[in-house]
């Protein structure tokens, strides 16, 4: 019985022992950050450009902010918080770039994005933002992705 007791109880610890330490890839969920615009002052290239903002005057350099009588912009928490955006170029037609999937795996945040764009034409021309903030805790990279390729890399 003793023998019995004493293998069931090495089962438990080396099946224990095993799991700890393996941290498999982790989908983690964005915040979608509302009431921001990309400024006129920012380059447009043409193409989609990719940030990583590590505080609130990198931010400021890149996006303003528009309060509406009935919301406030969002306003994240540096300390606590990674905050992502991409940027489109400008359009006149409307254009939606959306996070598809966002992985922790082995301290890198890998964001995949994708653009749609619609047939439809404005009478107008807008440059599509998409900005979100992710928990910053063990985050060192940040690897953005578009249609199953790297991107950008950024260490932080």
């Amino acid at each position: 019985m003793k023998a019995y007791a004493f293998l069931f109880v090495s089962a438990l610890f080396i099946a224990s022992c095993g799991s700890t330490g393996n941290k498999a890839k982790q989908a983690v969920e964005p915040a979608i950050l509302k009431g921001y615009f990309v400024k006129n002052t920012v380059e447009d290239t043409g193409n989609l450009q990719y940030y990583v903002f590590k505080d609130q005057s990198a931010l400021s350099q890149i996006c303003g902010t528009g309060a509406t009588m009935f919301s406030k912009p969002d306003v994240p928490d540096f300390d606590k918080q990674i905050v992502v955006a991409v940027a489109g170029k400008s359009t006149d037609r409307p254009t939606t770039i959306r996070i598809v999937e966002a992985v922790v795996d082995k301290g890198a945040l890998t964001v995949s994005v994708a653009e749609e764009v619609s047939d439809e034409e404005l009478s107008y021309t807008m440059r599509p933002l998409t900005i979100a903030s992710f928990a910053k805790a063990g985050i060192k990279k940040v690897v953005f992705r578009k249609g199953g390729q790297d991107i950008l890399s950024v260490d932080l």
